[in-house]
């Protein structure tokens, strides 16, 4: 996450992710690279409403999800393959992580990227996080990685009981797995999920459904290492502990080289911040390293 450029896939300002949307592979030969349509696992009705509801003797149903792109990366072969969703975070698509799903491919695994804002219109919410549940980061962002689930478990190149979820930053990765959240509205289920720098504020149940992997920076400020302190704290001696690892001096967006050298972002709405406004973001390559290897193990470890 960085505040160079905000990408969508219909905003993008690259010719390699240009090439990917006309439906191009990389000059990789070994990575086949299209893009997908598929549709989102919908909204599924909120506390009130379901009070609401049965207070009327209604039962509501979750609604209709809209049409969702992605960009699929496929390892060269016929699979099965384990999979990865990746869901961006208030910026969008970028191109650090493109450069996540290549990796993820390189490595075996067919990784899909959710694009939650193009098909919505939607360019960036970080400058004012308080859309993010009605704009595509919240719920919508959240049904889009369910939606992209059910989609992967029907080609028949993927091995369907063996999907991981990977988010960033402000996206709803957290919300998505803690258990009786956002996934208890939707039948299928990822198999272990991944978040880098994730807001992990008011996650103190400590109560996942799944293996969950947290990588941050102990000098993020914007969505601020104490809460994820918190939220690990609280995993410990429950079903799924927390694979939790901080990375002392990086801030939010260590793991995206493009942020280069640690510096102040003004126009972002930032919670933890006396004014509401900035936050620390830069590059840490030993930080970006070492999380590179250490999702790569934890994958291996939880998916078949």
């Amino acid at each position: 996450m960085t505040a160079r450029v905000p990408i969508g896939v219909l905003g993008v300002l690259c010719g390699l992710v240009i090439g990917l949307l006309s439906g191009v592979a990389f000059a990789d030969a070994t990575i086949h690279t299209e893009t997908v349509q598929f549709n989102s696992a919908g909204t599924p009705p909120t506390a009130f409403e379901l009070r609401r509801a049965k207070a009327k003797g209604i039962t509501l149903e979750t609604k209709p999800g809209i049409e969702i792109r992605g960009i699929l990366h496929k390892p060269a072969g016929d699979g099965p393959f384990p999979a990865v969703v990746l869901i961006h975070s208030c910026f969008g698509i970028q191109p650090y992580q493109e450069d996540w799903a290549r990796k993820l491919a390189d490595w075996g695994y067919v990784a899909l990227q959710v694009d939650s804002f193009g098909p919505r219109n939607i360019e960036e919410t970080c400058s004012n996080l308080n859309d993010a549940f009605y704009l595509g980061v919240g719920s919508n962002n959240s049904a889009d990685s369910y939606g992209a689930l059910a989609y992967l478990k029907e080609l028949p190149f993927i091995d369907g009981d063996n999907v991981a979820l990977m988010g960033w930053g402000f996206s709803p990765i957290m919300s998505a797995v803690v258990t009786n959240g956002q996934q208890k509205f939707y039948p299928q289920k990822f198999k272990a999920a991944v978040a880098i720098y994730p807001y992990c504020k008011d996650m103190t149940s400590g109560e996942f459904y799944l293996p969950l992997a947290i990588h941050i920076g102990a000098s993020d400020d914007w969505t601020f290492a104490k809460e994820c302190d918190k939220t690990a704290a609280a995993a410990v001696g429950k079903a799924n502990p927390v694979d939790y690892v901080k990375y002392p001096g990086a801030a939010h967006g260590y793991d995206d080289e493009g942020a280069g050298a640690l510096h102040f972002i003004e126009h972002v709405q930032n919670i933890y911040s006396p004014a509401a406004k900035g936050a620390s973001i830069g590059y840490d390559e030993d930080a970006a390293r070492k999380t590179h290897e250490k999702v790569r193990l934890f994958l291996e470890a939880n998916l078949d």
